[in-house]
């Protein structure tokens, strides 16, 4: 895999019989009880998302199994589940590498994103119960601290947060499995993009309050207008911020 090599760790335990250099075994990163697989791609995943592998990077399954120190098998798991996540692309059986997003395509899944949790907090602002708007407005208003001291962790963890409760509470299990499945990983990848735009941090903790305001008051429709322009406003600030394509931007304003 071309690209940043990962920061050194504590190696993990390394059969005798694996021919792996000394540097490769301080390079590898130990895992927990989970599947291998499952491991091996979040922390590829977070490499991605945090710019170490940057777009467009080869990926090895060779290399991979090297630095965690596990055979082919699981990184193969590994790759398909980023595969499915979005976040490679290409086959398995040829040559994968980091994704590349295309202004179109970050169009395209804030257009679905913004409609989707719309719907999700429309439905909350019917159904929902009280102590879950509570959290609704808790993390809105952590976001707004957080971006009040650029604080990008306690930001993403309000963010988080936020979202969770929402899709678990909607009171739609199918709506709740789409927008659970819908790149999360993908997404998280682009939304880290998305707080470095300058003022971003603040509008989109105002944007989730008065979102977490208006399904607090029982406002299907104020709760659907304004969560939907929160997905709608990151996406048309990392498109605009990044390549300048205002008319393409414009698309997600589409009624």
């Amino acid at each position: 895999m071309t690209g940043p090599s990962p920061s050194p760790t504590e190696p993990s335990k390394v059969p005798s019989g694996d021919r792996i250099d000394r540097k490769m075994r301080l390079m590898t990163t130990p895992l927990d009880a989970r599947s291998l697989g499952e491991q091996i791609a979040e922390h590829v995943a977070r490499d991605i998302i945090d710019g170490r592998i940057p777009e467009g990077t080869r990926v090895s399954e060779v290399e991979l199994a090297a630095r965690f120190g596990t055979s082919r098998s699981p990184v193969r798991d590994a790759v398909r589940i980023l595969g499915l996540e979005n976040l490679l692309d290409g086959s398995p059986r040829r040559q994968m590498t980091v994704v590349t997003f295309d202004n179109r395509s970050v169009a395209n899944l804030y257009l679905v994103r913004s409609r989707l949790y719309g719907l999700a907090a429309s439905l909350h602002a019917t159904i929902g119960a009280r102590s879950d708007q509570d959290v609704l407005i808790e993390a809105s208003n952590d976001m707004i601290r957080a971006s009040e001291t650029t604080d990008q962790e306690l930001f993403a963890d309000a963010n988080l947060r936020f979202h969770e409760v929402l899709f678990a509470t909607c009171g739609n299990p199918l709506l709740e499995r789409t927008l659970n499945g819908l790149g999360g990983l993908t997404t998280a990848y682009l939304q880290t993009r998305v707080r470095a735009v300058p003022g971003r941090l603040r509008d989109a903790g105002l944007g989730h309050l008065e979102a977490a305001e208006a399904i607090r008051d029982r406002d299907a429709f104020r709760a659907q207008q304004a969560m939907q322009g929160v997905i709608v406003g990151a996406g048309r600030s990392l498109i605009v911020h990044e390549s300048g394509d205002a008319e393409l931007a414009a698309l997600l304003d589409i009624p």
